[in-house]
């Protein structure tokens, strides 16, 4: 590039902009605003696009709500044909800098019929194995097609596709449909849409009152799907709800576009982020918000688990009365944040509704003062769990209820009403002057900055009472020595509210039953999933075997990565910065990818730990080098994915603390820093890390 020409505008004036062009060489040229006629050979491409595409959507039979989809074929096309203006090449080979000549086995016959293939995780035993649609473009960054489903109003990108260029898209009758839906499959599927003049029937309507109606089926959105809402604006729309089989589905890499909104007629997004499905197995999902949740088919569960914790929230009387919120003050906001607990196997054990108040609104100094709390690190949990091994102690999970609540607060907080508090509370009225009222907190409540240092210091302040000691390295950790032996005979773990106890069999009741005087506790037996790891003991052989199985099998689902080949080493290549000339890849997806794995390798997978500390050095711009790299990680786990990290069973001799260190001299090829990894043992592995040192080692003895 030369010459850079703009009319002047905001957009091209930034001063990032301005550096990368003196960099480069470029010559910055700004023409008279608002005078196209500076702007010749631009406007007379624009003119030549419009008119391809005026054609296209005419041949094609498709309305102008489809220009944009004609726009993006006719550019592609267009980069692609041969031009005057670059000899011997088309304009790609000329951008692109290479000599190869383009593939044109990939072209397609715009607005043909297409056939998108299902994955067998979205699919149930009826569906349809593909989805028809309307073929409308190329993906630039991948080898897939864009296919329209206008049914579901659907936009796929998938390279998983059967074109058939002689034939054309036909909406399936939906007529005959709608006569099996009536005298067949009533009690099958839910496919039942009221006329306009039917009256609807409330949410709260039970079962018993319609007898030929199944119940409505649960609205679910995660997060990803989220963010493409927050990203397209009003031009986002949920799945439409009645069409059958998978095409009101989500596919992982598919978004959905609304096309019945008038001011949106003429236009469809063409671009989105790829959606990733976090739904669980069974279909219970947790409810994104209140509506959510009384929509439910579980509503009724919801509303009692949200009349459960304000009247826990009562009994501490937290709520004061509602006030005038004083002048110059501002009121926090409230929201429930709604959780299916579940075991190891995946199985529902209790549903939460936890009400929480917008912390993150506090100003430092009004509202606000010191907030820090410690919490257990991983490393020593599974030191205790090491011990427990060693000594053969029980091991018994206890979970804090309303552990935030009931301590009195040092600064004035007001917090808003949370959503359906006088539906949920009869004692409350709702009238016009309370809707400008605002809730005054007495004591400590979730969501704010201060309860959880303040719920630390009273546990610590309580199980010190007991003759425990907390560790100096880790604050969650606290221990209880026998003085006559010199060994420990309990250790407490705290992880906020959740609770490891530690300690032979007569002495684990003792303190069980002391905090059961103090707080209230659930006490949940023992052990057997703890912070996203599975616990399987083994009190006769004196073992532990910790593992992750269900995470890791829902991150291979998540990422389709569950039929992938196994390899035998997480990381073989050296891997470097993007260069300007390579392809990028999403850099969402990558981060995400990243995350899910560095989780479970920090608490089970230490054989994990090199390849992951390489990989997130090229979170903020990675390649499809470095994508290629990371699923090879997956691949790995694929094959020791039912491996676990086991602790005793050692002899005696081996049951002492050691530490293992190590060094990649020079092994970063970017800025040569060296890597040191090091695995701590005490009749296992409790304690690993791999991470890049920040000064260049002159040597490998420095490098040590």
């Amino acid at each position: 590039m030369k010459r850079f020409r703009s009319d002047g505008g905001g957009e091209d004036n930034s001063k990032k902009l301005a550096e990368y062009q003196k960099s480069e060489g470029i010559l910055k040229e700004t023409t008279t605003p608002y005078t196209l006629q500076f702007n010749g050979v631009v406007e007379r491409v624009n003119r030549t696009i419009m008119e391809r595409v005026r054609c296209m959507l005419d041949d094609a039979e498709l309305s102008k709500k489809y220009w944009a989809f004609a726009v993006s074929v006719a550019v592609y096309l267009k980069n692609r044909t041969p031009t005057r203006s670059v000899v011997g090449m088309t304009p790609y080979e000329a951008w692109h800098g290479s000599r190869k000549k383009q593939s044109m086995k990939n072209l397609r016959v715009f607005r043909c019929l297409a056939f998108v293939n299902v994955p067998e995780e979205k699919l149930k035993k009826l569906d349809y194995r593909a989805t028809p649609g309307i073929f409308v473009g190329y993906s630039i960054w991948t080898k897939q097609y864009f296919v329209y489903d206008p049914l579901g109003k659907t936009l796929h990108c998938s390279r998983d596709v059967v074109i058939r260029e002689g034939k054309r898209y036909k909406a399936p009758n939906t007529a005959d449909e709608a006569i099996l839906t009536k005298h067949f499959y009533r009690d099958v599927i839910e496919e039942h849409k009221p006329n306009s003049t039917e009256k609807q029937p409330s949410k709260r309507q039970t079962e018993d009152s319609v007898d030929d109606e199944s119940p409505p089926k649960p609205k679910k959105q995660s997060r990803e799907l989220a963010g493409l809402e927050s990203s397209l604006g009003d031009a986002w729309k949920p799945p439409a709800e009645g069409h059958h089989g998978n095409r009101g589905g989500k596919l992982a890499e598919s978004a959905q576009l609304a096309l019945e909104d008038e001011e949106f007629d003429d236009m469809i997004p063409i671009s989105a982020a790829a959606a990733i499905s976090d739904d669980h197995e069974d279909g219970i999902n947790n409810p994104k918000s209140y509506k959510a949740a009384t929509e439910s088919p579980l509503s009724e569960k919801w509303d009692t688990v949200m009349k459960q914790e304000l009247d826990a929230i009562g009994q501490y009387r937290v709520f004061g009365e509602f006030v005038e919120l004083p002048e110059g003050r501002k009121a926090l906001p409230s929201h429930r944040v709604y959780k299916i607990k579940r075991d190891g196997a995946g199985d529902v054990q209790r549903f939460k509704a936890r009400l929480v108040c917008g912390g993150h609104h506090q100003i430092e100094g009004i509202d606000d003062q010191a907030t820090y709390a410690p919490t257990a690190r991983l490393g020593h949990v599974r030191l205790a769990l090491a011990i427990s091994a060693k000594y053969n102690f029980e091991i018994h999970q206890m979970d804090v209820c309303t552990a935030f609540l009931g301590v009195d607060l040092q600064k004035e907080i007001h917090m808003h009403p949370p959503q359906g508090y006088y539906r949920l509370v009869q004692t409350a009225r709702l009238t016009k002057s309370s809707r400008k009222m605002v809730l005054h907190l007495r004591k400590s409540f979730y969501g704010l900055k201060q309860p959880l240092r303040v719920w630390y210091g009273t546990f610590k302040d309580f199980v010190i009472s007991n003759g425990f000691e907390a560790l100096r390295v880790d604050g969650g950790l606290f221990v209880l020595h026998n003085k006559d032996q010199d060994i420990v005979v309990a250790v407490v773990v705290l992880y906020v509210d959740d609770l490891l106890i530690i300690a032979n069999e007569g002495l684990i009741g003792q303190i069980k039953d002391q905090m059961k005087k103090r707080f209230r506790i659930h006490d949940l037996g023992s052990v057997s999933f703890y912070l996203g790891m599975n616990i399987e003991c083994n009190r006769e052989h004196h073992t532990i075997d910790i593992h992750e199985h269900i995470y890791i099998r829902t991150i291979f689902v998540k990422f389709r990565m569950d039929e992938s080949r196994p390899v035998t080493t997480p990381i073989e290549m050296k891997l470097h910065k993007r260069k300007p000339d390579e392809e990028a890849c999403d850099p969402p997806i990558y981060q995400s990818m990243i995350g899910c794995l560095m989780y479970a390798m920090t608490a089970t997978l230490p054989d994990m730990a090199y390849a992951i500390a390489v990989l997130s050095r090229y979170n903020h711009d990675p390649s499809n080098e470095h994508t290629v790299a990371l699923k090879r990680v997956f691949r790995y786990l694929n094959g020791t994915k039912d491996w676990r990290l086991p602790f005793g069973g050692a002899l005696e001799g081996e049951s002492v603390l050691r530490c293992y260190v190590d060094s990649h001299y020079a092994g970063c090829p970017d800025d040569y820093n060296s890597t040191s990894t090091l695995v701590i043992t005490f009749t296992g592995a409790v304690n690993w890390r791999s991470r890049k040192q920040k000064s260049t080692a002159q040597s490998t003895t420095d490098a040590e």
